[in-house]
């Protein structure tokens, strides 16, 4: 197939909006670790080292970020104001 473009080298695909996936399990680990103090920056890191880097992980910081504030977005639309003060 000819492409118009350069494709992307296989450490750079993660970055790609259709190639980004935050499992279930690395967000429930996300608000584990927040839920006990870390901050989601820490815990994406020890994520991510214990991956082997970001392209293996298959999702970056601000995906982490955004992945655990839209849980807690969905948790607060049910109305459950409980929520807020393990947050």
């Amino acid at each position: 197939m000819i492409h118009n473009h350069e494709l992307l080298l296989v450490d750079e695909i993660y970055k790609l909006r259709s190639h980004k996936k935050v499992e279930k399990a690395h967000i429930e680990f996300l608000q584990k670790m927040r839920r006990n103090g870390m901050k989601v920056f820490h815990a994406y890191r020890l994520l991510r080292n214990g991956a082997g880097g970001s392209p293996i992980l298959g999702f970056s910081e601000r995906d982490a970020y955004d992945s655990v504030a839209n849980k807690v977005k969905i948790t607060l639309d049910r109305g459950d104001a409980n929520h807020l003060m393990c947050v």
